[in-house]
């Protein structure tokens, strides 16, 4: 009995040295067959379709909608109708590592079909579409004095006007059918009296929509939960399990609401869900080149190349508080894959600010009786030497209603900026602001010139 655990320990350590060894012997040529396959078969996915590059993809589909089943590398499908998409981890023993390439029109314009967000999955990732199939119908207009408008009214703004025979897609209808909300381009649209324009198809399976300002409907997968498995690398050749999202060059910011975040990208950014210290997890957030704006609970911050932050998700996977203020990514040991992008990019050094510039962390907001908001601005700052928040206006729901900022100077001691402090302002909500919606940008100026980060909230005036 005293020689069977000496015995068995050894066996043992032989076991991990061989699953190490053989772990570090194919894990690098799986990583580059699985990339050489989905660069291979992939090469021609088109808008909305997801492609099986690797082993091992499964796609649920919504009800009532035909199986799709991902038999071989370059198999494709339309993401329209697709639920729920799982790859696998990486198994050295079966020698499978699923990758899936799709391209995502997002809030890119109907009219340019060659330029898609390309989005790179691999590993143990489940994503879930949270854009379900809706009924869209064809109309072409039938009147030479036709308008769309932002709202439901012939007293509302005209956002296009239209000549007789122009083609329009038809998304939905207000309650008793007379007006149709349309589409005329991807970030074009409003609404238009029914009788101006003859629909393809019938009217009455159209979604019946509230008469409010028009906002693009979101395409297949722009809006949809993700999950990975965190840490979960066999080898320094492989990236842990995620996703990469690469914009088209030059056409702006494109729009994600992924596990309920807001996300604006203008480039390339690397996601994924690793755990927290509560026991829950994160969305993080790493950008690799551009730019992006990531907002939750009413609060963005902004990143640069080589930033990284996280925003705190629930049980159900969802966002659950504001994001972290950014902090310096190193991704040049995160073997991503970027060969499967359209555009070359390079990664980043860790981009890390000025150590003595202020750090905005946090906002709080609150209601103070009927007619004001408190907002707290929670920061800190090495030197104490913080003097000046700066704010100003970015957006607001009623353009009717001006803004005044005042009391813009900081006095607070040195060993509290050090530490943490908090800005205490009020938006005062006067007669008639009732309901209005306003977004706010801030920064923080120190005595040396050095400005924070950049961080937007959202305020709800709740006067009369």
């Amino acid at each position: 009995m005293r020689q069977s655990r000496p015995l068995f320990l050894t066996a043992f350590m032989l076991l991990l040295f061989t699953s190490h060894v053989l772990a570090q012997g194919v894990c690098p040529e799986l990583v580059q067959n699985a990339l050489t396959a989905a660069e291979s078969f992939c090469g021609g996915t088109r808008r909305d379709e997801v492609c099986y590059g690797n082993s091992n993809l499964e796609a649920v589909t919504y009800p009532e909608v035909p199986d799709v089943d991902f038999a071989a590398p370059g198999d494709t499908a339309g993401l329209v109708n697709i639920q729920t998409l799982r790859l696998d981890g990486m198994d050295i023993s079966n020698g499978t590592w699923g990758v899936a390439l799709m391209k995502v029109q997002a809030n890119l314009p109907d009219t340019n079909t060659t330029e898609n967000v390309t989005v790179v999955l691999f590993g143990d990732v489940e994503i879930e579409n949270q854009v379900a199939p809706a009924v869209e119908l064809g109309a072409t207009v039938n009147s030479d004095s036709a308008n769309i408008r932002l709202t439901p009214s012939t007293e509302s703004s005209v956002v296009a006007s239209l000549t007789n025979g122009t083609t329009l897609t038809v998304t939905g209808q207000n309650p008793d059918g007379s007006w149709l909300r349309v589409r005329l381009d991807g970030e074009v649209g409003g609404w238009v009296f029914a009788s101006l324009v003859n629909v393809e198809g019938d009217a009455s399976t159209l979604e019946v929509v509230g008469g409010g300002s028009y906002n693009p409907a979101p395409g297949p997968m722009q809006a949809f939960t993700f999950s990975s498995a965190p840490n979960d690398r066999p080898c320094n050749e492989a990236p842990n399990s995620g996703l990469l999202i690469q914009t088209p060059e030059g056409v702006g910011e494109i729009s994600f609401l992924i596990n309920e975040v807001d996300i604006r990208l203008g480039s390339t950014a690397y996601l994924t869900t690793p755990p927290n210290s509560g026991g829950g997890s994160n969305l993080q957030i790493s950008l690799i080149d551009g730019n992006g704006r990531i907002e939750s609970d009413g609060v963005a911050q902004y990143l640069l190349p080589g930033q990284t932050l996280f925003v705190p998700l629930n049980e159900e996977g969802v966002a659950n508080g504001q994001p972290s203020d950014p902090e310096p990514y190193d991704g040049s040991d995160d073997a991503l894959p970027l060969r499967l992008v359209p555009d070359e990019i390079i990664v980043p050094d860790p981009y890390i600010p000025d150590a003595n510039a202020p750090v905005i962390t946090r906002i709080e907001r609150s209601g103070l009786g009927t007619a004001t908001t408190s907002e707290d601005i929670l920061f800190s700052d090495a030197d104490g030497d913080a003097t000046t928040l700066n704010i100003g206006l970015v957006d607001i729901s009623n353009n009717q209603i001006s803004f005044r900022f005042e009391g813009a100077a900081i006095n607070i001691p040195v060993e509290q900026q050090q530490t943490g402090a908090i800005i205490q302002r009020e938006t005062l909500c006067t007669e008639g602001t009732g309901g209005v919606d306003a977004l706010l940008r801030v920064t923080i100026r120190d005595a040396a010139g050095n400005e924070s980060n950049i961080v937007e909230y959202r305020i709800t005036c709740v006067g009369s």
